[in-house]
């Protein structure tokens, strides 16, 4: 994470997007930054490495991100049917039976991959099928489980 970044966005949404504006290339790494319940009104956050950042109760209304940025941000407490559809969404990639072997007490499958959600799997929830929402159908549910206000 850039810390000068990380300050500047926790400071005001104005400055940010000032700073945005004056630097378009930066690169603007966020990741694993707590912004927990941050008014990120309007903010400029598109191409923002926002990994494993705590979004939990932010304010992303009229904001600019990119929605795969926000997918590989940090989503805690969440309902058990979310869990197994993002653990599904994983299994497209992973592959079902490789993560029905792990909930059997198996191998992680998830050893040397980069995932779309970081989130915490239950063993215990595993059933094998097919996610039944993608894209920003998701991200709406995601959202509304970590009270995230989005404006999509």
């Amino acid at each position: 994470m850039n810390e000068k970044q990380y300050n500047l966005l926790k400071k005001s949404v104005k400055y940010w997007n000032r700073y945005r504006m004056m630097y378009p290339r930066a690169i603007i790494d966020l990741s694993s930054a707590n912004l927990r319940s941050a008014d990120l009104l309007s903010a400029n956050l598109s191409s923002a490495n926002l990994r494993s950042a705590n979004l939990s109760s932010a304010d992303l209304s009229s904001a600019k991100y990119s929605i795969l940025a926000i997918f590989r941000a940090k989503i805690t407490s969440i309902s058990d049917e979310l869990t197994i559809e993002l653990m599904r969404h994983d299994a497209e990639f992973t592959g079902m039976d490789k993560m029905t072997a792990w909930a059997k007490g198996g191998e992680c499958p998830y050893k040397g991959m980069e995932r779309d959600f970081i989130f915490l799997e239950k063993k215990e929830l595993w059933v094998e099928g097919t996610p039944t929402h993608r894209g920003l159908d998701l991200w709406r549910w995601i959202a509304k489980e970590q009270n995230i206000k989005i404006s999509v």
